[in-house]
């Protein structure tokens, strides 16, 4: 018998890897392909693994600072990976929107083990460490969940919420009959880092890079939600005051040398408040026409708003614009939530009672009251304001859209709140002001 101790060693063999690159510092970076059906085995055998501590933690923090260090399934339910993104990530897959074609491993480097081994006749990659998810951990589950809903069409959900459209279980089943994952494959980015150096690579690919401005995203894909169909493929086709002339299309911001009226991001997150009614809309359109007039429901609204201010007229100069800003909240970033969200119950409110819009005259001489003198009076009866109720001098929008500020002597001022309170205590004064607070909720 031999004194010498057994030498057991295992590797995982990664086939299939096409090539690599070598990078300074990080060493060599593989490619290799893999099926989804191998991907989701790894998964479920813990092969592969995720590390807390590198990436995004858990949904609820840990006091044990050691609970960190753990290598934990991709699946494991304490894990901070959102499983409804990553089914929708799934649906997005079978239809053909999922873009991302890559994931990423990290073969740890262990100076008790040997380094990856690469042959290049047979393709073959020796893994003798711990394999990681260093990033891409959605984009994982998503694979896996694939494999999930194929082995068993059952445990598809009713639904899933896909770009904030619910997508039926019915028919993510029906897609998943031309789903193989034996034969759908992914590309394998394989990294062989330190475990810091997971973080590193992970900070980097997730905080390094400027993530885009929102206008931006909204403009290179206008069809994704149905907020983003309503305003950028609808109302801006049909309204000469939401035209692409009058939108800042490429930015958050209006400049201060654009003549442009508002945000395409403004308009997109007003509409995003009431994206389920959308949904819905698009949904029976084919039947009832309801979507489309919608659309030009919020035209209208709008074009009757401008003739009561001017600067929103389409066309309208840089100065009036500029001017309108400085003296009123009538084309403020803040109110076009409310005044979103008056023309969308205004419209309701018609449906609801089965009424032509049309012909009907309350929703106009409601918006004409936006233009309209009002007179404040303090508690002793004197006039403390006679303007418009649009004017940024109105005490009554104090408390609303406008906070006060304090110093050591009491208000020094008052600053515009953007927030989903005051954006609601401004629509809750403007029905009041539109005298159609009683006319909305009763219908």
């Amino acid at each position: 018998m031999s004194d010498k101790p057994n030498d057991i060693s295992s590797a995982v063999v990664v086939r299939d890897v096409r090539d690599f690159v070598e990078m300074p510092g990080t060493g060599r970076v593989y490619r290799a392909l893999i099926t989804v059906a191998t991907l989701a085995k790894l998964l479920r055998k813990s092969v592969v693994r995720y590390s807390p501590k590198y990436q995004r933690g858990f949904k609820k923090v840990e006091d044990d600072p050691n609970a960190y260090h753990v290598l934990l399934p991709i699946t494991d339910k304490a894990l901070q990976i959102n499983r409804k993104r990553s089914e929708e990530m799934a649906v997005k897959y079978l239809t053909g929107a999922l873009f991302s074609a890559s994931l990423i491993w990290n073969a740890r480097k262990d100076p008790a083990e040997p380094a990856p081994e690469y042959d290049p006749t047979t393709h073959d990659l020796k893994i003798f460490t711990e394999i990681t998810i260093p990033d891409t951990a959605h984009r994982h589950l998503a694979h896996y969940i694939l494999w999930e809903w194929s082995s068993d069409p059952k445990r598809v959900p009713t639904q899933v919420t896909v770009n904030d459209k619910a997508v039926p279980q019915a028919e993510i089943q029906k897609m998943l009959e031309s789903f193989d994952p034996e034969k759908a494959t992914i590309f394998l980015e394989i990294y062989n880092l330190a475990p810091q150096e997971e973080g590193f690579l992970y900070d980097q690919f997730n905080f390094d890079a400027r993530a885009p401005q929102k206008a931006v995203g909204n403009a290179l894909n206008p069809l994704k939600t149905p907020g983003r169909r309503f305003i950028l493929d609808g109302l801006m086709r049909i309204s000469p005051i939401f035209d692409e002339t009058e939108i800042e299309m490429h930015s958050n911001n209006i400049g201060t040398d654009s003549r442009k009226l508002w945000t395409n991001n403004t308009l997109v997150g007003a509409a995003d408040h009431f994206k389920k009614l959308l949904g819905q809309l698009e949904d029976e359109n084919g039947k009832t026409g309801a979507h489309k007039d919608l659309q030009k429901f919020f035209a209208n609204f709008f074009e009757e708003y401008a003739a009561h201010f001017p600067a929103v007229q389409a066309g309208a100069s840089r100065e009036l614009r500029m001017q309108t800003r400085n003296d009123t909240f009538a084309i403020s970033n803040i109110l076009i939530h409310p005044l979103f969200r008056i023309a969308k119950d205004l419209w309701m409110t018609y449906r609801f009672n089965k009424t032509d819009w049309t012909t009907a005259t309350e929703w106009k001489d409601a918006v004409a009251r936006l233009g309209k003198t009002i007179s404040v009076k303090d508690e002793s009866g004197n006039e403390t304001f006679n303007g418009p109720v649009m004017s940024r001098k109105n005490p009554e929008w104090v408390g609303k859209i406008l906070i006060e500020q304090y110093g050591p002597e009491g208000v020094t001022g008052t600053s515009v709140s953007n927030t989903s309170q005051t954006r609601n205590a401004a629509y809750g004064y403007l029905i009041e002001i539109m005298e159609v607070k009683t006319f909305i909720t009763t219908s």
